[in-house]
């Protein structure tokens, strides 16, 4: 069983608005800066060879090697929970969301993704490009596992 029922889970957001209010900041955050790449670099886009060996910021790997596989041991435990009918804490997810967006803003601030289209940066800006997509795709599918829609606008 939930050792939470889903409606807490969203009191508790609700209750603690800035929290929310930060993980839809950083959703629509990324999702400018991907809207941004789509309208100003579409001749330079090149999706056939993203080469993310060129992502060379700590911040970068931290959210490829710490969140990705919290993000997929978290989709197990869920797994679990519905084959299983073991338990599974509602706010495991909004705990992950927490810590993800935490890490995805000092990666903002400290790691510029968007840069003149150079010709020599344009790999490494593609490479960054992908990581934007793959977090989104992670915050819009964990809010979804809360029966919450991302925001795409601020």
């Amino acid at each position: 069983m939930l050792t939470r029922h889903p409606s807490s889970v969203i009191t508790k957001l609700e209750s603690n608005l800035s929290e929310a209010t930060f993980i839809q900041y950083n959703c629509a955050r990324i999702t400018a800066i991907i809207n941004r790449y789509n309208s100003d670099f579409t001749t330079y886009k090149t999706e056939d060879d993203i080469d993310l060996s060129l992502l060379t910021h700590d911040l970068e790997w931290t959210l490829i090697f710490y969140h990705f596989p919290n993000y997929y041991s978290l989709l197990s435990s869920l797994n679990n929970f519905i084959v299983n009918k073991s338990t599974f804490n509602l706010n495991q997810i909004v705990l992950f969301l927490k810590q993800l967006v935490t890490d995805i803003s000092v990666f903002y601030k400290k790691v510029k993704v968007l840069t003149e289209p150079c010709l020599h940066l344009l790999p490494l800006i593609n490479a960054r490009i992908y990581l934007c997509e793959l977090i989104l795709n992670i915050l819009s599918n964990s809010l979804d596992l809360l029966g919450l829609k991302t925001v795409k606008y601020l």
